[in-house]
This record gives C-alpha cells, structure tokens and sequence, in this order.
C-alpha cells in the first residue's frame, strides 16, 4: 500500500491561518482575563503596563500582523 500523499501546499497556507486566528482568540482571552481581574482596583491604570499584559499586546499586535499577510496573499474564495 501506497502512503496518503501530502496535503496540498495551497491548504497550508489556510491551515497557517486558522492556527494564527486561534491562537489571537487565545490573546485575546487572556487580555480580557488580565482587564477583569484588574478592573476597578485602586491601581487600575498602572495594571495596563503589567510585563504580562504588555508582552499580550505585542504578540497580538504580531498575530495581527501575519494574519493580514497571510489573507492578503491567499486567494479570495467566494
């Protein structure tokens, strides 16, 4: 028996995409999870420069950026 062949290189690209949205939803997530806890407190303006939140914000930011790239690049499907 023959092994499956490879996927094809055009669903790499879409299966590239949905990794990066899944994992900004998981951002995401995360940023709000960090809003919650801190909303309200006495030191609730100081929390948004948390190394944390701060370190969220740029991967999302880099997410973002390579979804974008990623959707430009990719055929349109209708």
């Amino acid at each position: 028996m023959s092994e499956a062949p490879p996927p094809a290189a055009s669903s790499a690209p879409s299966g590239d995409l949905e990794a990066l949205r899944q994992d900004l939803q998981r951002v995401n997530r995360e940023i709000s999870r960090i809003a919650r806890e801190t909303r309200g407190g006495p030191d609730a303006a100081r929390h948004s420069q948390l190394p944390e939140k701060q370190d969220l914000l740029a991967q999302k930011q880099d997410l973002e950026r390579k979804i974008r790239t990623l959707s430009s690049s990719s055929p349109r499907r209708m």
